[in-house]
């Protein structure tokens, strides 16, 4: 397994203007990655700024693990679903621009659609988009995001439906938690389908609630997810893509990015 970042660890910086693309890439080699995440939300300038940093990712040495949209395809309208598609559909033409294997992706979220409604719109989505990702040679990775889908059986019930090379899962080892679902436990089952897998962590405190629990983000390895048991699981699927360190905490971007690597 390969040890990279998502940029959304720097979200604060970027909005900010405190890091760019060229700064991510470049703060990735400084501190030993392997490679990283590069997301939609954070172009500057599409037309130049992909060509940078496929420059500037083969001058570093560091490899692009995934390219990531924020799509969701848990929409009333039909209309609305379609400019859903479109936006998956530029974020492949960008993933394969810049040589990205991957791209992450979402089902969708909408409360007032139940698992089983979600599941049939978030089937449509993809329908319309398979046939171009096939042709790009990117790989879709679903991640465990929000409602649809949270839990590990949610995602393989999606892919099983299509059974394609081209669409697999995104594991969020965090994510498992909202959803109601022991990290370790959703990582194991859904590992043979990884294409990609983000790495963070929560602070988790019992509650009053429906889950028992509440989270608060923190830097990894600040928190009470089991790390290592959700690796042990990845490498025990035989699992050998990136791992991207995702900080999600209230810390200052750069402390939580630079903590979460490690000595």
């Amino acid at each position: 397994m390969k040890l990279g970042m998502t940029m959304y660890s720097f979200r604060d910086y970027a909005r900010a203007g405190k890091i760019d693309v060229r700064g991510f890439i470049e703060f990735a080699a400084d501190v030993g990655l392997r490679g990283l995440d590069l997301l939609a939300y954070y172009w500057k300038d599409e037309r130049s700024e992909p060509e940078m940093a496929v420059e500037l990712l083969d001058e570093k040495g560091l490899e692009l693990h995934a390219y990531a949209v924020g799509n969701n395809f848990v929409q009333d309208s039909d209309a609305e679903l379609q400019k859903q598609v479109d936006v998956v559909r530029r974020g492949i033409e960008m993933a394969h621009r810049l040589r990205a294997p991957v791209m992450r992706v979402f089902g969708g979220h909408n409360p007032d659609w139940s698992w089983d409604e979600a599941f049939g719109r978030i089937c449509e989505g993809f329908h319309k988009v398979l046939e171009e990702t096939e042709a790009a040679e990117v790989v879709l990775a679903i991640e465990n995001h929000g409602a649809s889908p949270g839990r590990a059986e949610q995602v393989i019930r999606i892919l099983e439906t299509f059974g394609s090379d081209f669409l697999q899962a995104c594991i969020d080892i965090g994510n498992f938690l909202p959803a109601g679902q022991a990290p370790t436990e959703g990582t194991e089952q859904l590992a043979p389908y990884a294409a990609h897998v983000h790495v963070k962590d929560f602070k988790i405190t019992p509650a009053d609630n429906e889950l028992g629990y509440e989270l608060a983000a923190c830097k990894v390895g600040a928190g009470d997810i089991d790390i290592k048991g959700c690796l042990q699981a990845l490498k025990a699927s035989g699992y050998a893509g990136g791992l991207a360190i995702e900080a999600e905490g209230p810390e200052d971007d750069m402390e939580a990015a630079i903590d979460s690597v490690g000595p």
